[in-house]
């Protein structure tokens, strides 16, 4: 998405002053710390309305506005993480590409979530599990537990990776599933894992971080 340097300036603002004061700024505040006068910053937010990044909330006369990140916004300020969907953690098999929300936890552009759906990383992953994971280009050097796809199939899943050679190994928590093996050329990495979210279902725990849907 492309901002104006104007707008650039707003939204860095509104991060900086998100993170001194633990709350989103007013728009009295946001204007003093910017130094510009209400009507010049009430241009930059209703253009980065338009964009729909942010509501501007009236809260009645002789009240202060209230600005609301939307979704998109929070991804922006990286204060959202997007669950991209469901990713299987047994045999090869497509990944449910859907997008479910977002977890209001601290982000990057390079962080998402996938839902967890089988059981080859059992008792590891269980299926509902929230794994956060952060996209990488090239294979990690060392055994990483990991998101890959293949790129001629589709298929999809969590699995610890290891290079040996040209060869990259991927292998399942739960001995009952097997090992597979494919050329590294043919491995695809959506990312390595960094950490897990858990509840009784991922309804419930989606709804206890509060995402967005």
């Amino acid at each position: 998405m492309q901002l104006s340097r104007g707008q650039q300036k707003v939204v860095q603002q509104m991060s900086a002053l998100k993170r001194k004061l633990g709350r989103m700024p007013s728009v009295p505040e946001l204007s003093a710390a910017l130094g510009y006068s209400y009507q010049a910053l009430r241009q930059h937010l209703t253009a980065l309305e338009r964009k729909g990044l942010l509501e501007v909330i009236s809260r009645g006369q002789g009240r202060t506005s209230e600005i609301i990140l939307t979704p998109q916004g929070k991804l922006l300020l990286g204060q959202g993480i997007p669950v991209l969907g469901y990713i299987a953690a047994g045999p090869m098999a497509p990944a449910v590409q859907q997008q479910l929300g977002l977890l209001e936890l601290p982000g990057s552009p390079d962080t998402f979530a996938l839902v967890v759906d089988g059981d080859s990383m059992a008792d590891f992953f269980l299926a509902g599990d929230v794994v956060v994971v952060h996209r990488v280009a090239r294979p990690p050097r060392r055994r990483e537990i990991c998101a890959v796809i293949d790129s001629e199939t589709g298929r999809a899943s969590l699995k610890y990776v290891t290079l040996q050679g040209d060869i990259a190994l991927l292998e399942p928590h739960n001995p009952d599933y097997p090992s597979l093996e494919l050329p590294a050329r043919e491995l695809r990495l959506l990312g390595v894992f960094e950490y897990m979210l858990r509840g009784k279902s991922p309804e419930q725990l989606l709804s206890t971080l509060g995402v967005v849907m």
